[in-house]
């Protein structure tokens, strides 16, 4: 996966799955999962996103990773391989070394956008 880097305490709306904002979150989603974003039309990249973290997506168990590790606000060694193998699955390069440590706020704006529209429910 890439990073997304956003300006310091930028807040983003995406409490309406029709909004520029939250498609401006999607096309950065997009990227980070390896959609070739700059090849594709607005919605084709953004819908191309959304499938990879549907029910039956590339990506779905690491979404559900992830939102253990939200709801239960830590990640275990244990299910930290589990989520960077589901990663590597989906088709990502992932590195990891002993001492990495995953950021909570990233991943937290990441649910946040899953959260928000019904198609990821």
């Amino acid at each position: 996966m890439r990073e997304l880097v956003t300006i310091t305490n930028s807040i983003v709306d995406v409490s309406d799955p029709g909004s520029r904002q939250t498609g401006d979150l999607w096309l950065a989603v997009a990227q980070s999962l390896g959609v070739k974003v700059e090849k594709e039309k607005r919605e084709a990249a953004i819908a191309k996103a959304q499938e990879l973290v549907q029910k039956d997506g590339a990506f779905r168990p690491a979404v559900d990773l992830m939102k253990l590790w939200l709801d239960e606000e830590g990640i275990s060694p244990k299910r930290q391989k589990r989520l960077v193998s589901a990663i590597r699955d989906a088709g990502q390069p992932v590195t990891m070394n002993e001492s990495s440590r995953f950021h909570r706020r990233p991943i937290a704006s990441f649910h946040a956008t899953i959260s928000s529209t019904s198609r990821c429910a």
